[in-house]
């Protein structure tokens, strides 16, 4: 998976970077490729210095995820230095959308940065985790009882912690961002945005069924095992939606109509 991550995040990141590059060029289908507007933003411009430390930073975390790579997985004690560089390499999109917009500067900045690595907990954390939970299924039967309660009840921690810090860093993002509250109804970012804020709250609330009703009983039966990795799907499928949905209010102007 860290592997894969890799790989999209290098690919991904050079596609943002032609796809910018074409937008600010004069380019019209069935000319050439402006490879020299490219060579110029990468060059020459605030949006390319932020690419090359983003690509220097994705080095770093390649670096230290080399050894689980070539070990197939196996864990060792440098494993814990991925985190720092990778949250340095996912806060600074912070640097590249809306989260320098607005006044206090440092303080959207501060809340963008918070809100973009919070969302590697939760909701993306959910991937790692439904992707345990069907492997624990290869597990002994007694062993899986002990096993799948306590990834639980450590995810479920975590969430409660993300969750909040979500909130904030949102409401002080939208505050930046929507202007009047009015705007929610009035302009079609804040429509879109209310969407969001729908989907992230139905995932939440699928999260706290996990939590308060079947966390307490997983390790009595399989059938609830069963339930609970439905319902960890269903949370994933919601946020992957829910990453689309930013990804496109990315691309409109706050406040337009």
């Amino acid at each position: 998976m860290i592997g894969l991550s890799l790989l999209l995040t290098l690919i991904s990141g050079a596609a943002w970077l032609l796809l910018a590059s074409l937008n600010m060029s004069d380019w019209e289908p069935g000319e050439s490729f402006p490879w020299l507007t490219v060579k110029i933003v990468w060059q020459a411009t605030q949006f390319g210095l932020l690419w090359k430390i983003r690509l220097g930073f994705w080095a770093i975390v390649c670096v230290f995820a080399a050894p689980m790579l070539f070990s197939r997985g196996k864990l060792n004690a440098n494993a814990k230095w991925i985190l720092p560089p990778a949250a340095v390499l996912l806060g600074s999109l912070a640097w590249a959308g809306h989260g320098t917009e607005g006044s206090p500067y440092a303080l959207h900045v501060c809340a963008d940065v918070v809100h973009l690595v919070d969302c590697a907990a939760w909701p993306a954390g959910l991937l790692p985790l439904l992707v345990i939970l069907l492997s624990s299924r290869k597990m002994l039967s007694q062993d899986r009882q002990l096993y799948v309660p306590n990834l639980v009840a450590r995810f479920s921690t975590m969430c409660l912690a993300a969750v909040a810090l979500l909130v904030i860093s949102g409401i002080v993002n939208s505050l930046f961002l929507l202007g009047p509250w009015s705007n929610f109804l009035n302009t079609s970012y804040g429509r879109l945005l209310l969407i969001k804020i729908a989907m992230t709250g139905s995932a939440v609330l699928l999260g706290a069924v996990n939590l308060v009703l079947l966390r307490r009983r997983i390790g009595q039966s399989e059938g609830v095992q069963r339930q609970l990795r439905i319902n960890v799907g269903l949370e994933l499928t919601l946020a992957i939606l829910i990453v689309l949905i930013v990804g496109w209010l990315g691309l409109m102007q706050p406040g337009t109509r």
